[in-house]
């Protein structure tokens, strides 16, 4: 059977703005089998949910480190290219941009990709 981690991890981004500060909350994360042909970056899509006040989706390439199959366990580095634009967009503004991660942690699918690869491989009979 083909050993691999996850390809992109898609982390779900709801928004929040007060008078002086910007919440980002990611509110889960979809993990992908195979990379977006054509991928928003983490930042970008922070940017567009700003803008749009709407919840959003980013990508990030091979962002799983630590990946421990005994445990069953990994690690998300959150990439931080194109962050610090959005961060001074936000200091022009006045405002403070924070991050948040819900206390009950945040819930992880699989991606449309993804259940389509395991499907694939039992049938095979490869899982």
């Amino acid at each position: 059977m083909e050993d691999r981690d996850p390809q992109a991890v898609a982390p779900n981004v709801k928004i929040e703005e007060t008078e002086k500060e910007v919440h980002i909350t990611i509110t889960d994360l979809q993990l992908h089998a195979s990379e977006p042909r054509k991928p928003h970056g983490f930042a970008r899509g922070i940017k567009k949910a700003i803008e749009t006040g709407k919840p959003g989706r980013a990508y990030a390439k091979n962002a799983a480190k630590a990946v421990d199959r005994n445990k069953g366990t990994f690690e998300i580095a959150i990439p931080s290219e194109g962050l610090a634009e959005v961060i001074e967009q936000a200091k022009a503004k006045g405002k403070i941009v924070r991050f948040f991660i819900p206390r009950a942690g945040i819930p992880i699918f699989l991606g449309k990709d993804a259940i389509e690869k395991m499907e694939s491989l039992k049938r095979k009979g490869l899982l």
